[in-house]
């Protein structure tokens, strides 16, 4: 999704698009939750089945979108930039066409004190959530020391099981594809 849906693809596909979301949503109950980011170029195409929802819009900031794209398939910040800003733009058009509110939050706010952010989404929309919910919530957010805990273990993880079809395979180690995978596991590592 690094070259996501033009407005008028997701609006030729709405039909398409509804339909294959609509199962997704019919097996879901009470409250409930979707983090995707690509779902925000669609948002259009599933305003139908969303329309009584309320929407979390998580913004984050440039540098660290970049720097997540840039370790993840090294994206140039100029490319990740663009795309950042078609996923934020096609979220506030639907917002504004479609007359709806989001309650605003900010990930490295989310990440950092997620009892505050919790509980800020919890007294802007004026729900009532138990305690032991609120607490629940607030334990799935994954803090920065988790998040960077699981990806040193996914890593190692990708590395171990590519070293072993090296090993079984050692034409492999100097091919393009292999080497690619190097440089990706060098930008993972320097970042946690």
């Amino acid at each position: 999704w690094d070259n996501p849906p033009s407005y008028d693809s997701v609006i030729n596909n709405k039909e398409y698009i509804s339909k294959k979301y609509s199962k997704l949503f019919k097996e879901k109950s009470d409250n409930w939750g979707m983090k995707e980011p690509r779902t925000s170029t669609i948002l259009f195409a599933i305003s139908n089945l969303i329309s009584d929802s309320m929407i979390i819009y998580c913004t984050r900031d440039y540098d660290s979108v970049s720097k997540s794209l840039w370790i993840r398939n090294g994206m140039s910040m100029e490319k990740s930039r663009e795309l950042k800003d078609k996923y934020d733009t096609a979220v506030e058009i639907f917002l504004t066409e479609n007359n709806k509110k989001a309650i605003v939050i900010n990930y490295n706010s989310l990440i950092n004190k997620p009892d505050v952010v919790v509980d800020e989404i919890i007294n802007t929309s004026q729900m009532i959530v138990s305690e032991k919910l609120r607490l629940s919530a607030i334990g799935v957010v994954r803090t920065k020391d988790s998040l960077r805990k699981t990806k040193v273990k996914l890593l190692r993880t990708e590395i171990l099981t590519s070293l072993r079809l090296v090993i079984k395979k050692p034409h492999r180690l100097f091919s393009l594809s292999t080497i690619k995978i190097i440089a990706s596991w060098i930008r993972q590592i320097r970042n946690v």
